[in-house]
């Protein structure tokens, strides 16, 4: 027996893809809208970005002008004025007799700073045994056997000898910190900030006023008030500080005093040819501080030689 049954076949009903095409259209364009928003962002950072770098080459190349008018400025016995048009290197250079060799800033131009240091007015970290290094430890209120452990001390890492400062032994192969001995003349104020590291304050008050390039031979004169005030009494400060910065009305008195007190020959009024140039530049556009110690030399080509750069 042969049953038929007719049945109704239900087919899926065809699927509209209209929807899904606008979905994915929509979700395409967030994402290319997305990525263009982030690649604005970056071309932005990297505009603002290339905008500093550009404003601290201005910045900088403008503290390299001025130290090189400083130099020359330094080098020359007199400048003559010479009409040139505005913002030419050497047109709006101050008077020469804004200078000084003492650290007092000088106002070079709009938003440029100039400090001037005779090294010779700074105490000399390589020379330990230099007089006034006693003096300011003594006027800062250390006992000797300190002031002679530090200064001794200071002496052994110094020398080229093996003998103890105070003739007990051998010096030690090694320091408290673990460093060794360079029995070298010191080439930074590394030695320095390890020999009065255990007191904070002295160490920042000898930093301030010494220098590792300092010579032996010391001019007051030129020395910051900082080192005049650690080492002379208050009211003798205050004479120099007033006399100074006029040398054609410095008091016989005060260089009879010096005389008086410190009788050492390295100890005088000469200004030498080392000198720290510290120019700092801040600008609304940018900012930049360059600080050199030079070596003078007038008759010879270049007429400076840079001996370290800070």
């Amino acid at each position: 027996m042969t049953v038929i049954v007719k049945c109704r076949v239900l087919r899926p009903k065809p699927f509209n893809q209209t929807g899904v095409a606008l979905l994915q259209v929509l979700l395409i364009t967030s994402v290319i809208s997305l990525l263009a928003i982030r690649f604005t962002e970056t071309v932005r950072e990297q505009i603002a970005m290339a905008e500093q770098v550009e404003l601290r080459v201005i910045a900088q190349l403008k503290a390299v002008s001025v130290q090189s008018e400083v130099i020359f400025m330094l080098l020359s016995d007199s400048v003559t004025e010479n009409k040139q048009p505005a913002g030419v290197l050497g047109s709006d250079l101050p008077e020469k007799s804004v200078l000084n060799r003492y650290g007092l800033p000088i106002n070079w131009a709009d938003g440029v700073e100039v400090e001037i240091q005779d090294l010779n007015g700074l105490l000399p970290q390589m020379f330990p045994d230099h007089a006034l290094w006693r003096t300011l430890l003594e006027r800062s209120s250390l006992e000797q056997s300190s002031i002679n452990s530090y200064l001794g001390t200071w002496g052994d890492m110094q020398d080229s000898d093996r003998r103890n400062w105070n003739g007990d032994g051998d010096e030690p192969l090694m320091s408290n910190d673990g460093g060794t001995y360079s029995n070298g003349y010191a080439q930074s104020d590394k030695v320095a900030r390890w020999i009065f590291d255990d007191r904070p304050m002295l160490l920042n008050l000898v930093l301030e006023v010494s220098d590792i390039d300092a010579s032996y031979e010391t001019n007051l004169y030129n020395a910051p008030a900082s080192l005049l005030y650690a080492i002379l009494e208050h009211d003798v400060t205050d004479v120099l500080l007033m006399e100074r910065g006029n040398e054609g009305k410095r008091s016989q008195g005060l260089n009879e005093f010096f005389r008086t007190e410190f009788r050492q020959e390295n100890i005088f009024v000469h200004d030498s040819n080392r000198l720290r140039v510290t120019v700092s530049v801040d600008l609304p556009l940018g900012s930049y501080q360059q600080s050199q110690t030079i070596l003078l030399k007038a008759l010879t080509n270049p007429p400076f030689v840079v001996i370290r750069k800070h």
